[in-house]
């Protein structure tokens, strides 16, 4: 979505000011490209203006913004769904994500703003894991990763994950092995008649 840290996200990844950061919603209006290097390998972070719902796109400029995150979406191996873990769920977020499911691709989902979260207590704390996973259960495997784009909290960990999250997206299964496990799983969960 618009206004959630993505930008902001890049910067702190790479390290300087490479992107435009703005609080105001469409600062971000093209799909920019930002090559880091990481313990040697390279990555290519695709800073997108994000996507409003359909009703709420006025003009072309947003409609064109739009399509252009589709399509870096669909250039990416693994994608990172932001989330503004200080506002909670939301529909567009899940729609976002539905889109990312559909597109067939890796996906981690970003919890930022984390640092806000924290200073309100455990409870809240669980309550916006709890509201993240339940929005979510469609893509459960997803995994949820608490960060702060301001503060650098927990930037640390993105590589490694987006490393698992590539090499598990290109492992390939066969034949025999798939059949295997669809007895075992068949053989717990008998269907229905």
């Amino acid at each position: 979505r618009p206004n959630v840290g993505k930008s902001s996200l890049v910067n702190r990844l790479a390290g300087e000011d490479r992107v435009v950061v703005a609080d105001e919603p469409g600062t971000t209006r093209d799909a920019t490209d930002t090559r880091i290097e990481r313990n040697g390998q390279a990555f290519i972070l695709i800073d997108t203006a994000g996507l409003r719902r359909p009703g709420r796109r006025e003009g072309l400029v947003e409609r064109t913004s739009a399509l252009m995150t589709v399509r870096a979406l669909e250039r990416a191996d693994v994608a990172l769904v932001l989330i503004d873990a200080n506002e909670g769920f939301t529909d567009q977020d899940a729609r976002v994500a539905g889109l990312v499911r559909d597109r067939g691709r890796a996906c981690a989902v970003l919890l930022n703003k984390w640092d806000l979260v924290e200073q309100q207590g455990a409870d809240a704390k669980h309550r916006v894991r709890d509201g993240i996973a339940q929005g979510l259960r469609f893509m459960a495997d997803a995994p949820l990763h608490p960060i702060s784009a301001r503060t650098g909290r927990g930037l640390d960990g993105i590589f490694p994950l987006v490393r698992r999250l590539e090499a598990a997206s290109a492992r390939r299964i066969g034949t025999a092995e798939l059949n295997r496990w669809l007895r075992a799983t068949v053989a717990k969960h008998e269907p229905a008649m």
